[in-house]
């Protein structure tokens, strides 16, 4: 996993104010939208790296002000680190005023800097610099000496530390910063005040004061950009979206893509491409959050044209009009994206950071979890759920409600004096969910229509929560294939009722399959912590998933059967040669959807039968009952290990503020939770 990327520069807070046009001098008129952003070049590349899928942080200073929470939030909301940010007392956020023209996309920008320091050198000397894998900053000419004494620094302590650089404003002292870094980026702005006019020209003229080996950027507006190093120049034509829809903060996107091009080794002139093509659809949306969805298209569509472009390289040597315009996740001509088919790759985030693959969720007003009975604009989710770590699900609300008490015994979470577990999905009437501390209990139903729905807004709600690092556990009964009842069968790969190991699900007319990856280190770590003094045997191999009890199954007592006893026994016989250990109707729909939404996750359940003897379970109800507790035994080890609880018993935490933001929405949530069929 790679080390983080650092951002240095300044955070502001922008004051948006979106108009049909350019106001007229001493008029007045009403607006459309009026918000509060997070503001600030460096600030929003570090956004946009983060929502890209890498490890981010920021360093600036702050200060204690009434709009601090409002930066905290906003940047863990983007999963951007900032505790090495020194905050400053009795100072004030810079501002910015900007006005958007939504006709032409247009904005302009009206700064005021307050009162609050630039970050300097000794607050820059106290970093662990061997933590990062690349330094991003942001020039700034009232700050000129600390940024040259902070690039020194670096280049002192870690001669092999990549360094880029963005000189955006037209100040002549900024001129200072060139021959410093490995990668500079420089304005049309700047350009212009340096007597350019083309950005083939400036990137040309700009390479002559650089370092050898340096690479020039030069984002040219609708025009698109050009780069170059050791005397080579090529353009990238602009890749506008359908619409325009907002452009502030598009250079700064620009500039964290080139960046994440860069970590990744990737080669400049494809580098130049792929910010192009993130800039490009980052105008087409308002915002930063869910731009990563881009990326995978874009990387897709730039692997697919590399033979053209290598036949066009030689036809044309360094020069690029790379322009094709990746379709928006809305538009219905091409589905190509809309299917997500890149599943060989894996999608876990190196932050952490639960993410959605829908830009749909943050147009909503709210999202409603129907068969949770919970909605983002009616409970405050974050101070809900977002502590959890460990979410467990099993069939019937009856078996997780008896995990919730049992969890709660082993981590000694204690309730307050008079209260009791409360299900708090309980107006819904579909699910049940506990919370215990950290973790979470919930029933799942019975099959993959049922596990899958809950995974969706399980999923959607770790997303709203801001959880981190989050393990998902499916602990469960099946039927043994080769084994006695009781054991306990950790699944490393789920297979369907044909052994292919992926999820098949129609969608729009069309085949989506998705593979069942579960975390293979997770089912070791499992398995290693069963004992000898266990009255059980732990194991870790397939298992078939099937989409019904009875004929799926291969069973001979449901109400059809068109096999023989011995056709049912050639086939088990068969799957038990190819390492499936058990059978069961959940695990490929979990595995698959986990996977999807790059989150670890670990099935385990325990054996009623051995199938290869017959159907019918035959074992007492209180065999069945201890039987059943053993994954959850299995998944108390593992909770208490990542706890790190070797000591006492923790504290449970104070009472927090109310949960429930609104009233009214909340009515409606449970309204539509219980009539949503």
């Amino acid at each position: 996993m790679k080390k983080p990327t650092l951002c240095v520069g300044l955070v502001c807070v922008d004051v948006v104010a979106e108009t049909e046009g350019f106001p007229v001098e001493d008029t007045d008129q009403r607006i459309p939208d009026l918000s509060y952003r997070r503001g600030g070049n460096a600030s929003n590349s570090s956004t946009v790296l983060a929502q890209l899928g890498m490890k981010s942080e920021f360093l600036g200073t702050l200060t204690n002000s009434m709009q601090l929470d409002f930066i905290r939030e906003d940047f863990s909301k983007h999963c951007v680190t900032i505790e090495q940010c020194p905050i400053f007392p009795d100072c004030e956020f810079p501002t910015s005023i900007v006005i958007i023209s939504t006709i032409n996309g247009t904005r302009t920008i009206l700064h005021h800097p307050k009162n609050l320091p630039e970050l300097d050198i000794q607050h820059f000397s106290n970093l662990d610099l061997t933590n990062y894998s690349w330094i991003h900053f942001e020039g700034r000419s009232t700050n000129i000496d600390n940024i040259k004494q902070m690039i020194r620094t670096v280049r002192e302590r870690l001669e092999y530390m990549k360094i880029s650089v963005e000189i955006e404003k037209a100040r002549p002292v900024l001129d200072e910063l060139l021959p410093l870094a490995d990668v500079v980026f420089v304005s049309k702005e700047y350009a212009y005040f340096s007597g350019f006019r083309t950005m083939k020209e400036a990137v040309e003229g700009f390479l002559d004061v650089t370092k050898p080996g340096t690479i020039v950027v030069c984002a040219w507006g609708s025009e698109g950009a050009a780069a170059g190093q050791n005397g080579t120049v090529v353009s990238q034509s602009a890749c506008p979206p359908v619409q325009i829809v907002d452009t502030l903060g598009a250079g700064d996107t620009f500039n964290a893509a080139f960046i994440y091009s860069q970590v990744n080794l990737w080669d400049w002139e494809k580098g130049l491409e792929f910010a192009c093509q993130i800039a490009g659809n980052k105008i087409g949306q308002k915002g930063f959050l869910g731009i990563g969805r881009f990326k995978h298209p874009v990387e897709a569509l730039l692997k697919s044209q590399q033979q053209r472009s290598l036949e066009r390289s030689r036809r044309q040597p360094h020069v690029y009009n790379f322009g094709e315009r990746i379709p928006s996740p809305f538009s219905s001509s091409d589905h190509r994206f809309c299917t997500m088919s890149y599943h060989d790759e894996s999608d876990e985030y190196p932050d952490g950071a639960v993410r959605l693959r829908n830009p749909n969720i943050e147009l909503m007003d709210q999202d409603i979890l129907y068969h949770l009975a919970l909605g983002s604009g009616s409970h405050d989710l974050h101070q809900m759920f977002g502590d959890v770590k460990f979410i467990c699900m099993g069939g019937t609300p009856k078996r997780m409600e008896q995990f919730a008490n049992f969890i709660m015994d082993e981590i000694g979470y204690k309730l307050p004096a008079g209260t009791t577990l409360l299900d708090i999905s309980q107006y819904s009437y579909r699910y049940s969910m506990y919370k215990v501390g950290p973790v979470l209990s919930i029933s799942h139903g019975m099959g993959i229509p049922s596990v899958g729905i809950l995974l969706h807004e399980v999923i959607k709600l770790m997303y709203h929560a801001r959880v981190r690092d989050p393990v998902f556990f499916r602990l469960g009964t099946c039927g043994g294939i080769g084994l006695d009842g009781g054991h306990l069968v950790i699944t490393d790969e789920a297979v369907d009722g044909m052994m292919r190991p992926y999820l098949e699900l129609p969608v729009l007319g069309k085949l989506v399959q998705r593979p069942s990856k579960l975390d293979v280190e997770l089912a070791k770590e499992l398995q290693s912590l069963s004992t000898q003094d266990d009255p059980f045997e732990t194991h870790v191999g397939r298992t078939m998933c099937t989409y019904d009890f009875y004929e799926g199954q291969g069973r001979l007592d449901g109400a059809f059967c068109d096999y023989t006893e011995k056709e049912k026994l050639e086939f088990l016989h068969k799957i038990h040669d190819n390492n499936i250990l058990n059978m069961e109707m959940e695990s490929l729909a979990f595995a698959a959807l986990t996977h999807h939404a790059g989150i670890r996750a670990a099935v385990i359940c325990v054996t009623l039968l051995n199938r290869l003897n017959g159907d019918q379970v035959a074992s007492s109800k209180e065999v069945l009952n201890e039987w059943q507790n053993r994954p959850q035994a299995i998944v108390a080890r593992y909770i208490k290990k990542h706890m790190g609880m070797t000591g006492p018993a923790p504290r449970p935490p104070p009472p927090g503020p109310k949960t429930v933001v609104n009233s009214k929405k909340l009515k409606f949530v449970r309204e539509e939770s219980q009539s949503y069929e």
